[in-house]
């Protein structure tokens, strides 16, 4: 499922359900204003000292409204003015999928007649049934672009910072985007051949690639410190340093292929060399570390490369990173070679 298709329908989730809080709502016949200023016992020379201007433009602003001349602006200075919010919305007459389901359908319907106009001439016009089939048909793969929507828990509002959709408000709808875009990453990574993983070129391009499409830092050191890794100032200089240490335990056989893996995968957790998704990358990294040039499976991660998915296996994973800060790896290399 493509970055695109789950944006689309996320940005139909937003319209729906804006559209079920407001399909009954229709304007008064008097208009909003003069409704409301009525209903809070107002008179309209009150309205024209709270909002300091003459009663005759309070009188033009409710007429504006009616004839729809009046500007955003001035609706929510006027409501401001009598201690309400202005809002505003643009609400289909039925559910977002099923205007879009109409203009497949239309689109279809017109590719369809075309086609089966120059069959006519030459004599080989489709029947009326096959006609509706091949419609139906077509409107099914238009209609393929479009996926189910997905919503959770708010984010952070430091969560938002450098997101490329400003629409993402919950952690469903960004952990459903990254996943996305972490399978169009694998797909790339599959087509890659011949290169060296053990670069930081490499590093910060596999981030790019895994993130690029959501986060604007992706693929960037980060520069700023955060509760878990190293100085930022620091980041190139032991990043180098742990891939020179990789190669040297693989040329020199130092330890076996799932300590190294265990031993890299530590130190570039540790590292954090990005804003966020470091877990995700490391194990990425470590898997093809393993596949690529140790000549070993890859890690079974209990939920893959989906932090919700590997949710129940966490706090085993998570202690064994903390043993690995105090020098003991062995429960790191345990996790990662459990069936």
């Amino acid at each position: 499922m493509s970055i695109q298709k789950i944006v689309i329908a996320q940005y139909q989730a937003i319209v729906n359900d804006i559209a079920s809080q407001t399909r009954g709502i229709s304007t008064p016949t008097e208009g909003w204003v003069r409704t409301v200023r009525k209903a809070l016992n107002m008179s309209g020379a009150q309205l024209a000292r709270r909002m300091k201007v003459t009663r005759a433009r309070v009188q033009k602003i409710e007429t504006a409204e009616l004839d729809g001349a009046v500007t955003l602006k001035t609706m929510q200075s006027t409501a401001q003015a009598m201690d309400c919010r202005f809002v505003y919305a643009i609400v289909p007459e039925q559910e977002i999928e099923n205007l879009v389901k109409e203009q497949a359908r239309k689109k279809a319907a017109a590719l369809i007649q075309t086609a089966n106009t120059h069959m006519a001439l030459e004599a080989q016009a489709l029947p009326d049934d096959k006609v509706n089939y091949e419609i139906e048909r077509l409107t099914q793969e238009i209609l393929n672009k479009m996926p189910d929507e997905d919503g959770a828990t708010p984010l952070d509002p430091n969560e938002l910072g450098g997101l490329k959709f400003k629409h993402i408000t919950k952690r469903g709808e960004l952990d459903h985007l990254e996943q996305a875009n972490i399978q169009q990453g694998l797909d790339w990574l599959a087509r890659k051949k011949g290169i060296d993983i053990l670069s930081e070129q490499f590093i910060k391009e596999l981030h790019l690639k895994l993130f690029g499409e959501v986060w604007c830092w992706a693929g960037k050191f980060r520069t700023t410190e955060r509760n878990i890794g190293i100085d930022p100032l620091q980041i190139s200089v032991q990043l180098r340093l742990l891939l020179d240490d990789v190669k040297f335990w693989i040329e020199n056989k130092t330890y076996p292929p799932l300590e190294i893996a265990a031993r890299f995968h530590h130190r570039l957790v540790f590292i954090h060399p990005f804003p966020n998704g470091n877990g995700r990358h490391a194990r990425i990294m470590t898997d093809i570390l393993l596949t690529r040039i140790l000549d070993h499976e890859p890690v079974n991660w209990s939920g893959g490369y989906n932090s919700q998915k590997m949710s129940e296996q966490r706090s085993n994973y998570i202690d064994a990173l903390k043993s690995a800060d105090q020098n003991d790896i062995q429960p790191l290399i345990d996790y990662i070679e459990k069936d």
